[in-house]
């Protein structure tokens, strides 16, 4: 059996006058193309012919299918394709053809799920055939698949080859007829395996604080920089922010601009079939906080503590504390990761300890039309802290 040509020229179906005209378009569309070798342009004219009602259930379009996305080295596909046929065949002769191609295809080659520790890794192929291909139709396939396999791939890949014994990036793999395997392949690319999906993102969201003396719990607009590392499972990233304080005032609420942290996270990231990817990580940051608020005696200069409670000092003054920020964050996060790259969008719920000190002297900010005035803190009352609790929404960019 010369299988090329069993496979280009399948005979019509019997039941080719039940079908729309739409429908046998697609098809004879389809096989104009096999005829010059066009095979990825048949491909599509089938996927649009078996996505009609007619098509569905029509064995010689699914046979059309699994025999172009052989063409196109496309084994598991193909065999799906091939099965289809089966089911809905019509005809003895529809079964037999059936029957044939997928014994061949069981009799002839095995399936090797290659992966990687994380979905979405990309790497270069290098195949060398170790053993010996007797039949020309399957070094034919081979080298086909060679060819085809000159791009990066997208792990996981299913991998349909001859049976024989192979070495696939430098690692050897034994290929029997008729199974399906999985073998985590060596990546071969420009960079660690990791560096293929460094993600940036930007986000924008509120953070509130709550505890004496930080600025009072009014959400404050919030936006941050962040760039993410995956390596396998795990993520390394960094993170700036900036925030916009507002600080409540008797006059009024009144902002003060100059909010900031820096710093980095450490998360593990959990992802299933779905497109849709759970990241939780601790973060740890360093930055700064305006509005602290100061309780204070008058004087050429004030005498000040961070206030805290409901006590009544005789002076209020505000500057800008500085904190360690140390915490966890869930991130979640929607993207096609089948693609090497492309953009997503993430939801992120994070809860920070803030420990910080005031500076042990200073000028006071310039909060609601006051004046500034130069204060100084005893060592021994420097010290602050708060609960921050941050929400953002974000776009992100897999490299």
């Amino acid at each position: 059996m010369i299988l090329a040509l069993f496979l280009l020229f399948t005979a019509p179906s019997a039941a080719g006058d039940e079908v729309s005209d739409d429908y046998r378009s697609y098809v004879d569309q389809a096989r104009f193309f096999m005829k010059k070798d066009w095979f990825g342009d048949a491909e599509e004219q089938l996927e649009l012919a078996i996505g009609t009602d007619d098509g569905e259930l029509d064995p010689e379009t699914w046979f059309l299918l699994a025999s172009v996305r052989y063409q196109l080295t496309e084994l598991a596909e193909a065999r799906e394709a091939a099965d289809r046929a089966l089911v809905n065949s019509r005809t003895e002769e529809q079964t037999r053809q059936a029957k044939e191609f997928l014994s061949f295809l069981d009799q002839q080659f095995g399936i090797v799920e290659l992966q990687s520790p994380r979905t979405g890794t990309t790497t270069k192929l290098n195949i060398t055939l170790e053993s010996v291909i007797f039949d020309p139709q399957l070094k034919e396939y081979f080298n086909k698949l060679n060819d085809r396999l000159g791009d990066n791939v997208t792990l996981p890949y299913p991998l349909g080859l001859p049976a024989g014994t192979y070495t696939i990036n430098g690692e050897q793999v034994e290929v029997a007829a008729g199974s399906s395997s999985s073998h985590d392949v060596a990546i071969l690319a420009r960079g660690p395996t990791g560096l293929q999906l460094v993600e940036v993102d930007v986000s924008a969201g509120i953070l509130a604080l709550f505890g004496d003396p930080a600025p009072d719990s009014i959400p404050a607009p919030q936006f941050e920089l962040g760039v993410n590392q995956p390596i396998g499972i795990w993520v390394l990233g960094g993170t700036a922010t900036w925030t916009v304080h507002p600080i409540q005032q008797l006059a009024g609420i009144v902002v003060a601009p100059t909010g900031w942290s820096a710093g980095g996270k450490f998360g593990v990231e959990t992802q299933g079939d779905a497109q849709i990817a759970l990241r939780p990580s601790l973060t740890a940051r360093y930055g700064a906080v305006p509005g602290i608020e100061l309780g204070c005696d008058p004087g050429a200069v004030l005498t000040c503590v961070p206030r805290i409670g409901d006590t009544n000092p005789l002076r209020i003054a505000y500057t800008t504390g500085h904190a360690a920020m140390i915490g966890g964050e869930v991130d979640v996060v929607y993207r096609d990761r089948r693609r090497e790259s492309g953009l997503g969008v993430g939801l992120k719920t994070a809860i920070d300890g803030l420990f910080g000190r005031v500076p042990a002297s200073g000028e006071s900010l310039t909060v609601g039309g006051a004046a500034a005035q130069s204060f100084e803190i005893d060592d021994n009352e420097r010290a602050w802290s708060a609960l921050g609790l941050r929400v953002h929404f974000g776009i992100s960019y897999a490299l």
